[in-house]
């Protein structure tokens, strides 16, 4: 497999996550801001960003 970054494949599958937890943040809170709490797309992306901090939380609790 080639490396992306550079950072070797593990460093970019970490870089690849955090990118994507930073994307997913920002959307959240772009959605938060023009609705409530309860929209079920605010929810729907809280969860989704959940889940990327427990994979997150899982791969580098794993090395």
């Amino acid at each position: 497999m080639e490396q992306e970054r550079g950072y070797g494949l593990v460093g970019d599958l970490v870089l690849g996550l955090l990118e994507e937890i930073e994307n997913c943040r920002d959307e959240m809170v772009r959605l938060a801001s023009g609705a409530s709490l309860l929209n079920q797309q605010v929810i729907e992306m809280s969860i989704k960003l959940d889940l990327l901090l427990n994979e997150y939380h899982s791969f580098i609790t794993k090395r």
